[in-house]
């Protein structure tokens, strides 16, 4: 089933998912338009049925821990991280919201 065009509210803010650019082995990278600034955003949608394991769960604490040391460290963002805008879970997913250069 697609996400495609279906709204989602993350840190106060209201996306649409526009397109799927990715997908993983714990879930699916979208896409996704900021409702009242206009702007595109990378949403990763990581289903928390696919992380079984506590070093999965481990895994994506991190990845995320890293993205948030970035922006505190690096105030224009690190040339090799992805900035990281804000993290949400809900109760079957975790959405990790990223500002991308090369989405338009």
């Amino acid at each position: 089933m697609s996400a495609n065009g279906q709204t989602i509210t993350v840190c106060g803010n209201v996306f649409r998912l526009v397109e799927t650019i990715g997908r993983g082995s714990y879930g699916t990278v979208h896409k996704a338009i900021n409702l009242s600034s206009g702007a595109a955003v990378a949403v990763k949608m990581i289903g928390k049925d696919k992380l079984r394991r506590p070093h999965e769960r481990q895994s994506i604490e991190k990845e995320i821990e890293t993205m948030r040391v970035a922006v505190e460290q690096f105030e224009n963002g690190h040339p090799h991280i992805v900035r990281l805008l804000c993290t949400k879970e809900s109760q079957l997913h975790i959405f990790i919201v990223q500002v991308t250069s090369n989405i338009s």
